[in-house]
């Protein structure tokens, strides 16, 4: 706006009174002075109250993205390249939020400079929300309709015409056209539909119905000429006259909602009728459906309402408890149970035996439990049925004969207890997965299939002598056989065969007894007879023959009480007789006579009366004797050798003793008077043997001496005793279990000899190694890195044989340096200082670093790692790190030959186990037990060829026993050796 004139400031009253008026927000820009003036309209929309406001109050709190399009347009206005300027804009408000603003404004110019510019801001945030809301609106519309596959459709009932979009055109088939007559998309309707669909929309389009136009129906789509089941709805629109003009809605396919209803109404038929209970109720518990089955299990009527029923009404109180506080909480934490469970007859109350599977149905969005359902099968015939099985299996089952049940598969369904027994099998094995096979040899399974099983197939039996193989120990067992056919009930087909088979060996065994104690009758040295009940004799063995002088049996058949002397004929009357007929047997005492020599010989004897087995009747006696002269003979001489071993003991400079199976010394050689000092030769005293111990080490020895006596196993012990003068002296005791003729242990027999000065000389050997080696450790070490020094400078200079002989010295270094360490190990071994730092790694990743380490020590062998994961275990990861080197070392060493060694660890109760396995030399058996002692090499012709100390086996030893574990060695001379050891897993956690 051009303004020749002065410009009237925009602050008279009269302009001031029409902004007033106004609830717009009116500025006056300066342009001159660059201040700025706006009305209260800033006020009132923005809540600016600012005295005296200037251009930057203005332009500050336009909104970043929009304020270089705003002061373009006021600059182009100054500029007069334009003479008004309107723009939509956002502006801050004084809350810190922005409003929606429309702007406009004019320059003021005067002799063609321009001096003010004013404008007006128009708040339009509403309309901008209204509008964005709508848009939001059309637009989640057109997401729903397309989510949902919705077309639509619009008719105009003057024109016949129908208006339908893309997905309305698609469900009837046809590919493009926006507006159709509607008789055009009647044709496409399958015909048994037409009619219900032109009733329904003559109804919808009727003033006096106005019905909702709701239609499912099928159509052939006109192009594709595919049949689609389609769901549509509409509302007609009416005009003042109540002529319908327009019938607009929507269309929806469901196609696959018709198949699925389908495929639901035959399953909820198949539902209705299966035998089975199948439920359905709420989350919270209200019965939605139940089947017929289910409503005749539990007594509801086929017109009953089960909608009104609780799930709770289903059971009786102690059984819903259960379902509340076991099953559901599963049932909703995993989505399925099974189990056992009882339901309750709504009419008689009877607890009905189920097994059940529940399942929940779950909304697929949101995971919530929309409806849970149960099938449930009534256990009562399978209980009836299984009692009626226990009663025909407890017989079966413990029938004292062997009873099975093959399949023609051959394999056994059933093996009852004594056949389980016979076989070798436990108890709880699955005879299932076991052939035939396995419990025959092969002769045998010939004869299955060449005799018993086509007579039995023919005939429907066969029975005979057979023999079956035990499982674990291998033996035949012979046997009494009668096996049958099993025919299918209704087909007639065979389907198994069954056995009942009787263990021959006690009837073998007890024919082989009588003979074997015919035998040993007639070969016994004692006297054995047999006499009727009147006491005249029938049979007498061999021996009784010799002992009574007698040349054949027949001169022995006479009355017992001619055996006897004329002295004891009384008592055989008087005193046996009596005790035989009042207890069934006598022993004792008794002088016989010999026919030829009339000699009296003292007699042990007993007789015995034998009954009947059935009538428990009396039939005979049966007399054995044994001849004491022999044994009275062996006492005399057994008096005169303990005789002479007691003058033996005394003379000997050790101290021989003898204890009983308790562990309590029965005899002890007077040299332990001599051993103590003790004045005088008191007889021995345990108490003061025990309290002459030195203090330390009584308690190992009485633990060391108790062990020994109780397991039976050889003693061996070192320790102090303290002499009457003070002196203590080293002592070594070795004893040895005694047992009796019939291997009955009845003690020990040892001997304690004074060492002392053996202890004197070990520890002198023991510090002067210690020095030795402590001493050459410095300098072999210094050799050690010359040499691998002058190797690494032979190798720059590219001088091969140097370099060679340079590197074998460094080998023969590092030999010389392991001795040093291992003779180190032993002294700080014996001087209870082995150092060992306890702590948690991974035994896998030691095993592994040690076997690469070896496997470039050696090419001719080959190591196999055959571990499993063997985790975490706590011990000193270096010691046992040299344990393994040190097998592996030997391995390779003693198996020069061979071309593998197989290393195997596993975790057997707690503890991890590692095997060394080699192919080599092997070890003699009587030699097994002293590898792990000090300086224990292998003694042969080719000693030469395996150098060493003998100490890493022992070290080794020491480590494992250290850390709680155990080593030890399996060995046959010629074959190789296994070398292992086991360790806690967690040492740590069991001491504590």
């Amino acid at each position: 706006m051009n303004m020749g004139a002065t410009h009237q400031p925009a602050t008279d009253d009269r302009f001031e009174t029409k902004t007033k008026m106004t609830n717009d927000a009116i500025w006056d820009w300066d342009l001159t002075t660059n201040k700025m003036w706006w009305n209260e309209g800033f006020k009132n929309i923005f809540g600016y109250t600012e005295a005296e406001p200037t251009i930057d109050s203005w332009t500050s709190r336009i909104h970043p993205h929009d304020i270089e399009r705003i002061t373009t347009a006021v600059k182009q206005v100054i500029a007069n390249e334009s003479d008004k300027w309107g723009e939509e804009y956002r502006f801050l408000r004084a809350d810190g939020t922005y409003a929606y603003v429309f702007g406009r404004g004019y320059a003021i110019v005067q002799n063609n400079k321009p001096l003010r510019v004013v404008g007006c801001m128009i708040d339009i945030t509403a309309q901008k929300q209204l509008q964005t809301a709508k848009e939001e609106s059309e637009e989640w519309i057109r997401f729903a309709l397309d989510a949902a596959g919705l077309g639509t459709w619009d008719f105009d009932i003057q024109s016949g015409m129908i208006k339908w979009d893309k997905r309305c055109r698609e469900l009837n088939g046809w590919s493009k056209g926006e507006d159709i007559k509607l008789e055009n998309i009647l044709v496409h309707i399958h015909p048994d539909d037409l009619k219900r669909v032109e009733d329904s929309i003559a109804d919808a389009i009727n003033p006096a119905i106005k019905g909702d136009y709701h239609i499912e129906f099928r159509v052939i789509g006109a192009e594709d000429k595919v049949e689609r089941w389609i769901r549509s709805k509409g509302k007609a629109h009416f005009n003042e006259d109540g002529t319908a003009k327009r019938l607009s809605g929507i269309v929806q396919d469901i196609t696959k909602e018709k198949n699925n209803r389908q495929e639901q109404d035959m399953l909820l038929k198949l539902v209705d009728n299966t035998p089975e209970f199948v439920a359905m109720a709420t989350a919270e518990g209200k019965v939605i459906y139940l089947n017929n089955a289910g409503r005749k299990l539990v007594g509801i009527g086929p017109n009953e309402n089960v909608h009104d029923i609780e799930v709770r009404n289903f059971y009786l109180p102690e059984f819903y408890t259960f379902l509340e506080k076991d099953v559901l909480p599963a049932l909703f934490r995993n989505s399925h149970w099974s189990g056992k469970i009882h339901l309750k007859h709504f009419k008689t109350d009877e607890q009905i035996p189920c097994h059940a599977e529940f399942i929940t149905i779950n909304d697929p969005a949101t995971g919530k439990v929309l409806v849970r359902g149960v099938t449930m099968r009534d256990l009562r015939p399978e209980y009836a049925a299984q009692a009626e099985q226990l009663k025909l299996l407890t017989l079966v089952d413990n029938s004292v004969d062997m009873m099975s049940i093959l399949r023609l598969d051959g394999k056994n369904s059933y093996i009852n207890k004594a056949g389980k027994v016979l076989l070798g099998l436990d108890e709880n094995a699955d005879v299932t997965e076991i052939s035939i096979s396995e419990f025959h040899t092969p002769e045998q399974i010939s004869f299955v299939q060449q005799e018993i099983l086509p007579n039995v197939m023919k005939n429907g039996r066969w029975s005979g002598r057979f023999a079956i193989k035990h499982l674990k120990t291998g033996e035949i067992i012979p046997l009494e056989n009668n096996s049958l056919r099993i025919d299918d009930a209704i087909t007639g087909q065979p389907i198994a065969i069954g056995a009942v088979m009787r263990d021959l060996r006690p009837e073998m065994a007890a024919q082989s007894e009588q003979r074997r104690l015919l035998a040993l009758l007639e070969n016994t040295n004692d006297f054995v007879s047999l006499s009727d009940i009147s006491g005249n004799v029938s049979y007498v063995n061999a021996s009784g023959l010799r002992m009574m002088g007698f040349e054949n049996l027949e001169e022995a058949k006479r009355h017992n009480t001619e055996y006897v002397m004329p002295g004891e004929v009384n008592h055989v009357k008087y005193t046996i007789y009596k005790a035989l007929m009042e207890r069934g047997v006598w022993s004792g005492e008794v002088l016989y006579r010999h026919f030829k020599t009339r000699e009296a010989i003292p007699v042990q004897g007993t007789t015995m009366m034998v009954y009947d087995p059935v009538t428990r009747q009396p039939q005979g006696r049966a007399t054995i004797v044994r001849d004491l002269r022999p044994e009275r003979a062996a006492q005399k001489a057994l008096r005169e050798s303990e005789q002479l071993f007691r003058s033996i003991a005394t003379a000997l400079p050790l101290i021989l003793w003898m204890s009983n199976a308790k562990g309590e010394i029965t005899f002890m050689n007077q040299k332990w008077v001599e051993f103590l000092g003790l004045p005088g030769q008191p007889k021995f005293d345990g108490q003061i043997w025990y309290e002459a111990i030195v203090e330390e080490d009584r308690e190992a020895a009485v633990q060391t001496y108790s062990y020994a006596m109780q397991s039976a196993t050889t003693l061996s012990m070192e320790f102090r005793v303290k002499r009457a003068d003070g002196k203590i002296i080293w002592t070594y005791s070795l004893g040895q279990p005694q047992y009796d003729q019939q291997g009955n242990y009845t003690g020990f027999l040892g001997y304690t000899i004074d060492i002392t000065a053996q202890k004197e000389l070990q520890r002198q050997k023991d510090e002067f190694i210690g020095i030795a080696s402590h001493e050459l450790k410095t300098p072999v070490t210094s050799i050690k890195a010359y040499a691998q020094l002058l190797k690494e400078m032979s190798a720059v200079r590219g001088d091969t044989l140097e370099t060679q002989m340079l590197t074998k010295m460094d080998g023969q270094i590092t030999k010389l340096s392991n001795l040093i360490r291992d003779l180190l190990d032993v002294t700080k071994i014996q001087a209870g200082k082995l150092q060992f730092n306890d702590a948690y790694f991974d035994f896998d990743k030691l095993v592994e670093e040690v076997l690469e380490e070896m496997q470039r020590t050696t090419n001719r062998h080959q190591i196999v790692w055959q571990g499993s994961d063997l985790g975490i275990i706590y011990g000193d990861e270096h010691r046992i790190s040299q344990v393994i080197t040190n097998l592996l070392s030997n391995a390779i060493k003693y198996s020069p030959n061979a071309d593998r060694i197989i290393v195997t660890a596993s975790k057997e109760n707690n503890e991890v186990k590692l095997s060394v396995q080699d192919f080599g030399i092997g070890i003699p058996k009587d030699n097994l037990e002293k590898v792990f002692e000090q300086f224990y090499r292998v003694s042969n012709n080719k000693q030469h060829l395996y150098p060493g100390l003998g100490l890493g086996l022992y070290i080794s030893a020491e480590i494992i026993r250290r850390e709680g574990g155990k080593i030890g060695v399996e060995s046959t001379e010629g074959e190789g050796s296994i070398f292992y050891f086991t360790l806690p897993i967690d040492s740590k956690k069991d001491s504590a």
